[in-house]
């Protein structure tokens, strides 16, 4: 038993109590820290994603300008995109629309110019 006054009595049943609330303040603390890094993590791996896209529309673009084609393309129009012997060609002439076989080698895929001058792969 202490001798001394309640006021100034640091017994153990006091510590425990601030312990307890000690312990409950960080338990809090870190469920909430965890939440935000969760949050931190998702929207990283999103901009990831963003990036990886936008980097993959600009080495198509690239690979477009490269390209050989003797007109304007329109914003958002598909064209078609083929490849013979490393020379890349852009058509306004789809696979199944050539009467025998095509004259620009491999079908690669449909694309189409987006606004900002970068190309997208996209469906007929």
């Amino acid at each position: 038993m202490s001798t001394l006054p309640a006021a100034q009595d640091f017994t153990e049943l006091a510590l425990t109590a601030v312990d307890v609330q000690k312990n409950t303040s960080l338990g809090a603390m870190q469920h909430h820290v965890a939440e935000q890094k969760q949050r931190l993590l998702e929207q990283a791996r999103l901009l990831q994603e963003q990036l990886q896209l936008i980097e993959q529309r600009e080495k198509l673009a690239e690979k477009i300008y490269k390209a050989n084609y003797n007109f304007t393309p329109v914003l958002l129009k598909p064209y078609s995109l083929y490849e013979q012997d490393n020379v890349t060609t852009l058509s306004m002439i789809a696979p199944h629309e050539w009467t025998n076989t095509v004259p620009y080698g491999k079908f690669v895929g449909y694309v189409r110019q987006l606004g900002d001058g970068t190309w997208e792969p996209t469906e007929e």
